[in-house]
């Protein structure tokens, strides 16, 4: 689509990356553990406050902030992986969040209402300012790298966090069987190639930005001293021809004067 509406071209390598990816997700996708059927909110608030799903927000919330602190003002006009990176944990807690929200809304519209919870209020400030830093950071990804880029990037590592915040919220990895498991190893390793391939392009892309950066200060520098040089030069120049000039009159002169 953004070689379509952006004009936006994407080489052999960007191409094999994106396939890689897309194909790497897919595997992911069908051989994942699946989510139990959850009727309530009280039922989802209990497997999110237990030890192991506790640990996972934690961890997310100090990698986002060290990463919004330190990686973003360092690599963050360098390397897409970091705004991308930021957008997809906090968007697998928003995943949680929204589905919490959106059973809670089903329920009341179903004659429960659940707004009398305060869960249900938590979940709904979950998912604004969950949503907020999304947009925000994929917003700042796009200005900076090509869509051609980010968007395999982001689907990859969404799906990828989103799908390990469900395994360890209901002890999916439980439940999978060798089959599977082998198959999501497969499935992150391809993954990985095909992440690895577009990142070297928007490293390249940045590369070839900066050199041409560089040039452009020394090419104004060069192009100023050329012309104090000629500057510098000109008035002895316009000393030598007048020179010239009076040696070729006092010539003249004196043949004339030998002359008469």
């Amino acid at each position: 689509m953004a070689a379509i509406f952006l004009k936006e071209k994407l080489g052999p390598i960007g191409i094999i990356g994106c396939v890689l990816s897309l194909i790497g997700a897919v595997i992911i996708v069908l051989h994942a553990p699946e989510d139990p059927d959850v009727q309530s909110v009280q039922e989802l608030l209990s497997y999110m406050l237990q030890p192991g799903f506790i640990v996972y927000g934690v961890l997310v919330v100090i990698v986002t902030i060290l990463m919004i602190w330190r990686a973003v003002p360092r690599w963050g006009r360098t390397k897409p992986i970091v705004y991308v990176t930021i957008c997809s944990l906090v968007g697998s807690l928003s995943v949680m969040a929204i589905k919490a929200f959106g059973i809670a809304v089903r329920l009341t519209i179903g004659g429960t209402n659940q707004f009398t919870h305060p869960s249900t209020y938590f979940f709904m400030i979950m998912c604004i300012i969950c949503i907020l830093i999304q947009l925000n950071y994929f917003n700042k990804a796009l200005d900076t790298f090509s869509t051609n880029v980010v968007n395999p990037i982001y689907f990859v590592f969404f799906t990828t966090a989103t799908l390990v915040a469900s395994a360890i919220m209901y002890h999916g990895w439980n439940s999978a069987g060798v089959v599977n498991t082998i198959s999501l190893v497969c499935g992150f390793l391809i993954i990985f190639m095909g992440v690895y391939l577009l990142d070297s392009i928007a490293r390249g892309g940045t590369a070839a930005q900066n050199e041409m950066a560089m040039k452009g200060p020394l090419q104004r520098q060069s192009s100023s001293v050329s012309q104090e040089e000629l500057a510098i030069n000109s008035p002895d120049e316009k000393s030598g021809r007048a020179v010239e000039i009076g040696s070729t009159s006092n010539l003249v002169k004196r043949r004339r004067a030998a002359s008469i």
